[in-house]
């Protein structure tokens, strides 16, 4: 799969909001955590992710960051952080 196939999935999800089932999707693995393989306590499970959720992933984690730091920046959410007392006019 190419960048160019991808990206309307992304546009796709940006526009409607949500994160794409497919990328959700994990295989979990168990991973030994010392030489006793025959002891179950000895594993932890690992999640084995698509190679494109984490960049959607970060993708709409900074267009968020820049709309709340826009809205914190024009007191659209004054008034609602500050019934929370984690922001306050200097």
């Amino acid at each position: 799969m190419s960048v160019y196939s991808i990206g309307p999935h992304f546009n796709i999800s940006f526009q409607t909001g949500t994160f794409p089932k497919m990328l959700k999707k994990a295989r979990i693995k168990p991973l030994n955590k010392s030489k006793d393989r025959k002891n179950i306590q000895n594993y932890r499970s690992i999640s084995i992710l698509s190679v494109f959720s984490k960049p959607l992933e970060k993708l709409m984690y900074n267009r968020l960051l820049i709309i709340l730091k826009e809205a914190l920046h024009t007191n659209k959410l004054t008034s609602w952080i500050q019934s929370k007392q984690i922001y306050r006019d200097c």
